[in-house]
């Protein structure tokens, strides 16, 4: 039987998870009007059963860590356990999906952390930039091994570890501001100055986000949909520094997420926020004509106490604390569960959050990635939107989306 288990961080009568994952990204199939990434990108998937890494989808850039990147392992349709290199991949907390590589960490105070897949920004945190096809272990300035990581969170080429002493660890392309500083690319983690005390990290495309142990949220890197939450949309359009986000006064914040172009937040009371790209209604609310950017946070109406969010390239999933899996946003295909997959792509969207059923078990955890979704038990993984490249885990002869959850077989 398959187990997840997961580091939770406790706040009140309420337990959230330290880490929550998300990003969006792109994959090969036309989207309409979708956030732009290249090819191919955040078409992969990754779990962790028993302290070990299974991976299935794309491949081409060594991203499911299986040992090539042609051939029989271009793609994956079947969960594969990730090969490594020394120290080996074992004992892993969480990972993180970025747009075509992979973060792995152990929170253990002392512990390496791992990165494989594409390479071309430094985004693997190896010192150089090939292609990594196994899991290796991510490098700070100087050489030495990046340690006592309780967190990572991977953009679409640039890869965020937040450390116990509560530092923030940069590394990968920089183009938008997405390293926190003003300088180029690097294949080295750097600390981004200006954070102290951070609880947790999350990376959209080329934006990230910081949250303090006191429910402060700060963001650096592209702005030019609002996803800062900073009250513009430009001049400028990238913050090379940390910028703190305001929410209304008595709002305390105790988890984040990031998405394509966006940024959400869970406070205190269980309530969901969301700021930044709105096309598809991402923002929780309908897209009104010349207003598809929101530059400040606001509330997502129609939810029930949420504990956890996590966001894709073009919508967003949260976790109630009844159990209940929430979606809206873009549904091209299906990755919000609506079942009215269009055999074309459109922009069909929902603003509004919409319940999605048909999860057997338990939700524990989601995890949106892309255009597709996850939702883990106890003892099963559940996948359903896009699925060209294999992401849902359906066999060779299956690739067609599905808004309908399906389990993922081969645990």
């Amino acid at each position: 039987m398959l187990s997840f288990k997961f580091t939770w961080l406790r706040h009140a009568s309420l337990f959230v998870p330290l880490l929550v994952a998300g990003c969006g990204g792109s994959t090969q199939e036309t989207v309409a009007f979708s956030t732009r990434t290249p090819a191919f990108y955040y078409a992969h998937a990754a779990a962790v059963k028993d302290g070990t890494v299974y991976s299935w989808g794309y491949n081409a850039n060594g991203q499911l860590g299986a040992g090539g990147t042609s051939g029989n392992t271009r793609y994956l349709v079947d969960p594969v356990t990730v090969a490594s290199n020394v120290p080996p991949l074992e004992g892993v907390t969480d990972v993180a999906v970025g747009g075509s590589h992979t973060l792995a960490f152990r929170n253990v105070s002392g512990a390496t952390m791992w990165a494989w897949g594409n390479n071309g920004y430094g985004q693997v945190g190896t010192g150089d930039t090939n292609v990594q096809t196994s899991a290796m272990t991510v490098k700070r300035e100087g050489g030495a091994e990046l340690i006592s990581v309780k967190g990572v969170a991977a953009g679409t080429d640039f890869s965020l570890a937040v450390r116990w002493d509560g530092t923030v660890w940069s590394w990968g392309s920089n183009n938008y501001g997405q390293l926190g500083d003003s300088g180029s690319e690097r294949a080295l983690a750097k600390p981004i100055n200006g954070l102290s005390g951070i609880q947790q990290v999350a990376a959209g495309s080329y934006h990230g986000l910081a949250l303090t142990a006191d429910g402060k949220v700060f963001g650096w890197g592209r702005n030019d949909y609002g996803q800062l939450g900073v009250g513009s949309t430009g001049s400028p359009a990238t913050e090379t520094a940390p910028v703190a986000i305001a929410f209304p006064d008595g709002i305390e914040i105790i988890a984040i997420a990031a998405g394509g172009l966006n940024s959400y937040a869970i406070d205190s009371t269980n309530r969901v926020w969301a700021w930044g790209y709105n096309q598809f209604g991402q923002v929780g609310k309908p897209k009104l004509e010349d207003q598809e950017r929101q530059p400040t946070p606001q509330r997502v109406p129609g939810l029930p106490g949420i504990v956890q969010i996590s966001a894709g390239l073009d919508h967003c999933l949260a976790l109630g604390a009844d159990g209940t899996v929430w979606g809206w946003g873009y549904n091209g295909y299906g990755q919000i569960g609506r079942a009215e997959v269009p055999s074309v792509p459109d922009d069909k969207d929902y603003p509004t959050p919409q319940l999605i059923t048909g999860i057997e078990g338990a939700v524990v955890k989601i995890r949106a990635v892309g255009h597709y979704s996850l939702a883990f038990t106890a003892d099963s993984v559940w996948a359903w939107g896009s699925n060209a490249q294999g992401q849902l885990a359906q066999g060779e002869g299956d690739k067609k989306p599905s808004g309908i959850p399906r389990r993922v077989g081969g645990f």
